[in-house]
């Protein structure tokens, strides 16, 4: 819609946002065939795994968000650094994309049930709205803001239907531990 020029601004978010999901994407790799081998699998690895990714990703953005327009400057020159704020925009949706892909596994693992066809379904909704109702007036900045949108859309369905069918409260599934840091501990003593 904004011609080349943006486009190539808005790659340079788009090629963050490949790397940030590496992170995600390894984790639900390993967590599928886990989920899939357990019939009585009760939700609490998916937990785990959710909450370390909240962390983890979570402190990866902020630091990312601290040292966008220095590192987009260097990595890919003045040109680029409008790419900073859609950056910042997105970054929420990151964290989103990130749980949406941990969920997505776990789903994936137990069967494919509707939900993980719905929830995409939803997010494209909410994603071409928000780019039709926001782009003349807000730029690439729409285009973030609509993919934050839809990817915050996607984890509300699937981490509602997740707590339903697993029972874990709010607090099983995003807060992190003390009990966390000690498997963390534990693991490394054993290494």
């Amino acid at each position: 819609f904004l011609g080349e020029g943006d486009s190539g601004v808005f790659s340079v978010v788009l090629q963050v946002t490949d790397l940030v999901y590496l992170i995600p994407t390894t984790l639900g790799l390993i967590l599928f065939p886990k989920v899939s081998m357990n019939q009585n699998d009760n939700g609490e690895l998916t937990a785990k795994v959710f909450r370390f990714s909240v962390l983890a990703i979570g402190m990866l953005l902020i630091v990312l968000s601290i040292f966008a327009e220095s590192g987009i400057r260097i990595l890919f020159g003045e040109q680029f650094v409008g790419a900073v704020t859609p950056l910042y925009v997105l970054a929420p949706g990151l964290l989103a994309l990130s749980l949406v892909t941990i969920l997505n596994n776990d789903l994936a693992g137990r069967g494919l049930p509707p939900v993980v066809i719905l929830a995409p379904a939803v997010g494209l909704a909410i994603n071409v709205a928000t780019t039709l109702l926001f782009m003349k007036t807000l730029g690439i900045v729409a285009s973030a803001l609509a993919l934050s949108a839809s990817y915050v859309g996607m984890l509300v369905i699937l981490y509602l239907y997740f707590v339903r069918i697993s029972k874990l409260s709010f607090g099983k599934m995003f807060l992190f531990t003390m009990a966390d840091l000690r498997s963390i501990r534990l693991k490394e003593s054993h290494s």
